[in-house]
């Protein structure tokens, strides 16, 4: 009997410093996939959607689905990949949510810690953006079904979610916070649980919704855990690219301030919105402070500055003829 209970004893033990240690959420950082995205219906390895159309970018993407430059541009928090979805639209309830089963149920009374990381998309896809909150993450003891059903699940609750609006579309904003499971939860969601009325928004004309990437997931019972897994949201860019004249017809000048001097820009790399390269420019060949660009059709482009120690920069610039 008592080698029966130490064994039992032992088993729950192993279980709490394995719940305690652990990511709770499978493949967290999007990077694990079984074919590279080249459209909206593939997904990453443990995510699905459950509402309406989320899509899946990766830097072996195709066809607008590549990262970093596609229907926006923003580099990944880590690794190659990360997911999208649009959170707020006017005139519509299209809030697209992801979900994933969590690799074992919450505990019922156990407080739980949550991170993730959200960027606005810049002129997506030429729709524009419109800043805005309430991106956050939201617990289910059942999946739910990507159909319009699933809007049933914008009824203005989140676990964690953010209150202020998020505008920055370089950095990555991190939406943390902590709460105290009431149920068994086996999934996990993201995006904006709030419908219109309850969602803040910085109107940006004539832009018309709010798209979101989201990177590095983590629930746990370890606040310690989430930090050290989302650390590198602390990293600030203070670098700042300015491009000129804009709009643009025939050539544009490139400076970079508050870099070390010792630094160069040494290649420029311009993007259509569908994450085809449509220029390249190196420093061998070009003078990187002006550049010609009278033979790009007209149009928005997202132009990657990188610089000689493999930091990248990017901006949008619009081309009039």
């Amino acid at each position: 009997m008592k080698k029966t209970l130490l064994t039992v004893l032992n088993i729950v033990t192993c279980f709490s410093q394995f719940e305690a240690q652990t990511n709770l959420v499978n493949n967290p950082s999007f990077e694990t996939f079984t074919a590279c995205p080249n459209g909206p219906a593939l997904e990453p390895v443990g995510w699905t959607s459950f509402g309406l159309t989320p899509d899946y970018y990766n830097a072996c993407g195709s066809n607008g689905f590549k990262t970093p430059s596609n229907c926006g541009y923003q580099l990944p928090l880590t690794g190659n990949g990360y997911m999208g979805f649009i959170t707020y639209y006017i005139g519509s309830p299209l809030n697209e949510i992801i979900g994933g089963q969590l690799i074992q149920p919450l505990s019922i009374g156990q407080t739980y810690y949550v991170t993730v990381n959200f960027a606005l998309s810049e002129l997506y896809c030429n729709f524009g953006y419109i800043p805005s909150n309430k991106v956050g993450v939201k617990f289910s003891t059942v999946p739910v079904l990507a159909s319009a059903t699933s809007l049933a699940m914008v009824n203005n609750f989140a676990h964690v979610f953010s209150t202020n609006v998020i505008s920055d579309t370089l950095n990555w904003t991190k939406v943390s916070g902590s709460f105290i499971a009431d149920s068994n939860y086996k999934y996990v969601m993201i995006g904006n649980f709030f419908d219109a009325s309850h969602t803040t928004i910085f109107p940006n004309p004539p832009a018309n919704l709010s798209y979101f990437y989201v990177d590095d997931v983590c629930v746990s019972t370890s606040s310690v855990q989430c930090s050290f897994i989302t650390n590198i949201e602390t990293k600030q860019i203070t670098e700042t690219l300015s491009i000129f004249p804009t709009p643009a017809n025939e050539y544009v000048e490139i400076t970079i301030s508050g870099v070390a001097s010792e630094l160069k820009l040494t290649t420029i790399i311009f993007f259509d919105t569908m994450g085809k390269e449509c220029r390249r420019f190196n420093s061998a060949e070009h003078d990187l402070s002006k550049l010609p660009v009278k033979d790009l059709l007209p149009g928005i482009y997202f132009v990657s500055c990188k610089l000689s120690n493999g930091f990248e920069l990017r901006k949008a610039v619009t081309i009039q003829k």
